[in-house]
């Protein structure tokens, strides 16, 4: 495999919690959606949260951006990992890189 890469390393389904501020946290699901603070394990190897707006980015204002940002590469991106308060820093997360019109796994030529 290539670095960067991740891979599920535990699932389990647990209750989204609140916090103090009324906050979700928790993992994504298919039933519920996503939380405010998304679990993440950070690159220092400590489990925290990340707020889901920023593990999504920018969004695109218009269709001009949204070209833009489908065809042009996108660098890494760290974002801060906090304990469930959403407050009290922890980490540190490598979000990867998205865009350019590269699949992932590209397919091999005919």
């Amino acid at each position: 495999m290539r670095w960067p890469f991740a891979r599920y390393v535990k699932q389990e389904r647990t209750e989204w919690g609140i916090n103090a501020k009324g906050e979700t946290y928790g993992v994504e699901s298919s039933e519920k959606g996503t939380p405010d603070l998304i679990a993440v394990i950070a690159s220092n190897g400590v489990s925290g949260y990340v707020y889901a707006k920023e593990l999504a980015g920018p969004a695109p204002t218009n269709l001009v951006d949204a070209a833009k940002n489908f065809s042009s590469p996108r660098p890494p991106r760290e974002i801060p990992v906090y304990l469930s308060d959403g407050q009290t820093k922890v980490g540190t997360f490598q979000a990867s890189g998205f865009g350019g019109r590269v699949p992932a796994n590209p397919s091999p030529s005919p």
